[in-house]
């Protein structure tokens, strides 16, 4: 797999941050899993995550704050991000500044790279382990990682509970916005997320 750097400017993007604790499948149901084939094993995991539940939310999640050493900081404090793609459009963008005009689902390096890392995988099945991880279908084809430099203000969770300065994301949009604002738009877009995300199980 190809490993690209990218830097991107400020603004005029939206970075979707994916929760690698809880994307594949839920603890309680892994064992069953493991007897199915891949591509069944995907289409219960996306039922299952239909319906969240309490304890079924992860406490581990990476916190994007300054302080968090495990992130990899650029000298302006923008964070490392890492997207999986199989668009070669990047290529000719490397080392530069660009704006995407849509949303981009990332993770903050070195999260992947520690999973493959650890695993000691053929590739083939290293890319099997990483579309799970991710939460990807099998064989969706991509086979490049995108390095990016952004800044944490344009990175969110894709939950109803958008902030990533914690180590959880809750299951409900935030009745105060004392802490997090979650705009009406914002809440219809997570809606039509997911009803396109279990419309695509299939």
């Amino acid at each position: 797999m190809k490993k690209r750097r990218l830097r991107i400017s400020l603004g005029a993007i939206a970075l979707m941050l994916c929760l690698l604790p809880v994307l594949w499948a839920c603890s309680h149901t892994r064992q069953g899993l493991s007897s199915m084939e891949p591509r069944q094993a995907y289409s219960h995991a996306i039922r299952d995550a239909e319906v969240a539940e309490y304890n079924e939310i992860s406490r581990n999640l990476v916190a994007i704050v300054p302080g968090n050493e495990v992130l990899i900081w650029s000298r302006d404090m923008q964070v490392l991000v890492v997207t999986w793609t199989s668009w070669d459009g990047y290529d000719d963008k490397v080392g530069g500044s660009t704006k995407l005009s849509k949303d981009l689902w990332v993770t903050v390096v070195p999260e992947v790279k520690a999973f493959c890392r650890d695993r000691n995988l053929a590739p083939e099945q290293l890319t099997l382990r990483i579309e799970q991880l991710l939460g990807l279908p099998t064989g969706d084809g991509k086979n490049r990682f995108v390095e990016i430099w952004v800044s944490p203000d344009d990175l969110f969770r894709p939950t109803p509970d958008p902030e990533i300065s914690d180590h959880e994301a809750g299951l409900d949009f935030p009745l105060s916005c004392q802490f997090v604002t979650v705009r009406e738009r914002y809440k219809k877009w997570f809606d039509d997320l997911k009803q396109s995300s279990y419309g695509a199980e299939g």
